[in-house]
């Protein structure tokens, strides 16, 4: 018999694992961050539009 490979946690999985178990819950109790939205930068304007 082959040995079973331990089962690394994959963010995609778990994401969706806990939206299923937070699905009976109101969605203001549960915020998930968007993670595609970047920092601002702290660089100053060169050009101020007025």
């Amino acid at each position: 018999m082959k040995k079973r490979r331990k089962k690394t946690l994959e963010a995609g999985r778990e994401a969706r694992r806990l939206a299923r178990r937070a699905a009976a819950k109101p969605g203001a109790t549960r915020v998930i961050e968007n993670k595609r939205k970047r920092a601002e930068k702290h660089k100053k304007k060169l050009l101020e539009i007025e």
